[in-house]
């Protein structure tokens, strides 16, 4: 799916970009005490409940691609819905935040309908008729070193033992895994912005099929979406 996430990018224990308070989505104290996403959020110490829900502002839906359904923009965060491998997502989103990595969303909580709550990443995703900067050679070029950095950078992710991911119901060819890939980098999830030759990708985003696995793999995943395979 397209939807992208953006800037600011604060932590989860900042307030929301529209100014509403951040939820926690459950965060275990114990590696081996999963996350409990659809669990109500209690009152803050002020007596006022935290909440990731402002009703008040228009929901967006954010259309295209073919896994996720609901996904919506809310002022500058995009709510989706949260499913059994949101925790472990989270979590490896929260290592990329904590490692510098800057090409993917910042996670900010679950709200009360139980959608995971992301920043939301400014600029374009192609969509087809595809521009002709969408397969340019500088492109592909820009893709793999944003891939590169993105290896570079869960190298030292350690999945918590709870950790569930929805690319296990792939077969594991690629077993032993090195890293946590993303498995799904195809048009519909690479953000981008200008660059002084012209649009250039810059972000990842929708890590719902991201699985240990290998490199390889990995790469040879986006080549199939990318590259002129037959």
């Amino acid at each position: 799916m397209p939807a992208c996430w953006g800037s600011p990018q604060p932590s989860e224990s900042t307030c929301l970009p529209d100014g509403s308070p951040a939820l926690s989505d459950g965060s275990p104290a114990e590696p081996d005490a999963p996350p409990t996403p659809d669990t109500p959020n209690t009152p803050s110490a002020s007596g006022a409940p935290d909440s990731c829900d402002v009703p008040s502002q228009l929901e967006v839906p954010l259309l295209g691609g073919d896994l996720t359904d609901g996904v919506v923009r809310v002022g500058r965060t995009v709510r989706r819905p949260a499913g059994r491998h949101t925790p472990a997502v989270h979590a490896l989103l929260r290592h990329l935040e904590a490692v510098g990595f800057e090409g993917a969303p910042r996670v900010l909580g679950i709200d009360a309908q139980n959608r995971e709550v992301l920043t939301y990443l400014p600029g374009d995703v192609p969509h087809r008729p595809l521009p002709a900067y969408a397969l340019s050679e500088a492109t592909l070029t820009r893709l793999a070193e944003l891939q590169l950095r993105y290896h570079q950078a869960v190298v030292g992710f350690e999945p918590p033992s709870w950790a569930q991911w929805d690319g296990e119901v792939t077969p594991m060819v690629d077993w032993p895994p090195e890293l946590v890939c993303h498995c799904d980098i195809n048009l519909e999830n690479v953000i981008f912005r200008p660059g002084p030759d012209g649009p250039e990708p810059y972000a990842l985003i929708d890590f719902d099929l991201a699985r240990p696995g290998t490199r390889l793999v990995d790469v040879i995943q986006t080549l199939r979406y990318w590259a002129p395979l037959a």
